[in-house]
């Protein structure tokens, strides 16, 4: 039968290693959102990078996007 006093140390170290697994598997590492200039930027790239494309064979005609390669830059909603 255990004591009080070593049911509080047994206690103690498993809060210990709780708290130190939770530490761990938290990270340390900070994201960074876009700044209003970034999002700006990027945003204008797409559009001029859209706006060179000719698009005149494509007049007329059904045409399919694969958006299996499209994917979101940082969650930013660029892609």
């Amino acid at each position: 039968m255990r004591t009080s006093r070593s049911r509080d140390i047994a206690h103690a170290i498993v809060c210990g290693a709780a708290l130190c697994c939770l530490a761990t598997v938290s990270g340390c590492g900070t994201t960074r959102q876009n700044s209003a200039t970034e999002q700006l930027l990027l945003s204008d790239a797409v559009d001029r990078s859209v706006a060179r494309i000719d698009f005149a064979p494509l007049t007329g005609k059904k045409v399919y996007l694969d958006t299996q390669y499209v994917q979101p830059v940082k969650q930013g909603g660029f892609v």
